[in-house]
């Protein structure tokens, strides 16, 4: 047994992960109950590691709790000193088959992806950072207009505005459920932030317990794949490389506060306790247009 297999099998209870050697330098972690599900593929090489696929195997483990691991793993090995690998995370659970990367959610209400905040950056980083904070204090509105100047497929402003009007009766409807209790609203008025921060709310803890009581989404997905798709086909409106992202391990590395390891309890729990927040409301310059087509 190679010492990458011992390591890593510290932080994998063996009633339901197995960890496993593909080939020389190239470790594999998957779920016992489907041995196809994979939560970890890592290629070692030297003091070179490259993370070739993290997932969190149907919600037996958090992402946050993977890239514990990673941290921890690289801790103990002792002499990895960079760590490549690429953002693939999607949209998770109900609007999965639509493929939305999630790092559009997380950029426009942080500035930065969930990836970056680990300390994962491309070689462009710095000016990433600086041109993505530029566009949070935009009006959501005026940043729609702007994904559809530069897009791919540019629609005219009649289209568009339909298209806008229809986003926002759609995000009304799904505002409210479970005893009427009011989570998300969104409307035209709201900055980028504003906006990208409770559909992050929304869609990362929200709508698993929509699920639980049947609540329809379909019709909330495909709102939320036009918008992810204005903002995707738009020629430099954000600027990531998610292509490449490598974390430098500082030296000497003591590790980040990781996640504790995996308990032989893997039931995956959300909390249903929110509290609602106070939303700037800030006079931003607006599209006079807008005042013929909302009533909000």
């Amino acid at each position: 047994m190679s010492d990458n297999i011992t390591i890593l099998q510290q932080y994998f209870n063996p009633l339901y992960f197995n960890v496993y050697e593909q080939y020389s330098g190239n470790v594999v972690v998957s779920t016992l109950e489907n041995p196809n599900n994979r939560c970890l593929e890592l290629n070692i090489r030297g003091n070179y590691m490259k993370v070739e696929y993290v997932s969190k195997c149907n919600y037996r483990i958090s992402g946050s709790q993977i890239l514990g691991i990673i941290q921890k793993f690289v801790k103990d090995k002792g002499d990895i000193t960079m760590v490549e690998l690429q953002d693939t995370s999607k949209l998770p659970n109900l609007c999965k088959r639509y493929d939305i990367p999630l790092y559009i959610i997380y950029i426009l209400s942080t500035g930065k992806s969930w990836y970056n905040s680990y300390g994962y950056k491309s070689a462009n980083y710095a000016n990433e950072i600086k041109h993505n904070k530029k566009l949070l204090p935009m009006n959501i509105i005026d940043f729609m207009i702007a994904c559809n100047t530069y897009s791919h497929h540019h629609v005219d402003e009649t289209e568009l505005f339909e298209m806008i009007e229809l986003f926002y009766n759609v995000m009304a409807k799904h505002q409210y459920y479970k005893n009427n209790k009011h989570r998300t609203k969104l409307h035209p008025q709201m900055t980028v932030k504003e906006t990208f921060t409770r559909l992050k709310k929304y869609v990362l803890k929200d709508m698993p317990e929509i699920t639980e009581v049947g609540f329809e989404t379909n019709e909330y997905c495909d709102a939320l794949k036009w918008l992810m798709e204005l903002i995707h086909r738009s020629d430099n409106i954000i600027l990531y490389n998610s292509a490449t992202l490598i974390w430098s391990v500082p030296r000497p590395f003591s590790g980040r506060k990781s996640s504790q390891k995996i308990a032989s309890s893997v039931r995956r729990t959300y909390s249903s306790k929110y509290n609602k927040s106070n939303v700037s409301r800030n006079n931003v310059s607006r599209n006079n247009r807008l005042k013929k087509h909302y009533s909000i």
